[in-house]
C-alpha cells in the first residue's frame, strides 16, 4: 500500500499554502509563508455578504476587496477588487503587504500595497487565502 508520510503538502482547499497531513487524514494545521494557523479542511465558498476581515485605519481587508491609501495618486482610497489579485508578497521588515494584481485584458498597476501592517504575515495570508477563493468563484477555470 502506498501512502503518504506524515508532512506538509499543497493545501487541498486551495485556502492555504500548505496543510499537515499526518499519515492518514488532513489535518487543521495550515501554513501560508509564515503564518500559521488552524482551519478546517472545508469547501472554499465565497459568501454573499463581505465581511470586514482586518482594518488599519481607512485601510482594510474584506472577504471581497483590499481597500487602501494609493500614495502615488495623491493619497486617495483605492479600492482593489479580490478577484483581480494573483499573488500576495508579504515583506515583514517594512511591515507592508502587496498585493499583485494581474488578469487577462489588465494594463494599469499591478502592485498595490497596505502600509504599515502590524502584523503583515496574518494579514498577508489572509489577503491570499480570500484571493484564492475571489478567483475560483469569478474568474474561469482552466
Amino acid at each position: 500500500m502506498n501512502t503518504m508520510p506524515a508532512d506538509w503538502y499543497p493545501d487541498p482547499s486551495g485556502d492555504w499554502q500548505v496543510r499537515y497531513w499526518d499519515g492518514s487524514v488532513w489535518t487543521q494545521h495550515v501554513q501560508t509563508g509564515q503564518f500559521q494557523t488552524v482551519a478546517p479542511l472545508e469547501a472554499p465558498t465565497l459568501p454573499a455578504t463581505e465581511t470586514l476581515l482586518w482594518q488599519n485605519g481607512e485601510d482594510h481587508l474584506t472577504t471581497h476587496r483590499a481597500v487602501l491609501r494609493d500614495t502615488f495618486a495623491g493619497s486617495q482610497l483605492v479600492t482593489v477588487m479580490l478577484w483581480t489579485v494573483a499573488r500576495v508578497e508579504v515583506r515583514p521588515k517594512t511591515n507592508e503587504v502587496a498585493l499583485v494584481v494581474a488578469y487577462r485584458g489588465y494594463g494599469g498597476r499591478t502592485h498595490w500595497l497596505f502600509k504599515n501592517v502590524p502584523e503583515p504575515d496574518q494579514v498577508g495570508a489572509l489577503a491570499w487565502k480570500w484571493a484564492n477563493r475571489n478567483r475560483r468563484t469569478y474568474l474561469p477555470q482552466g
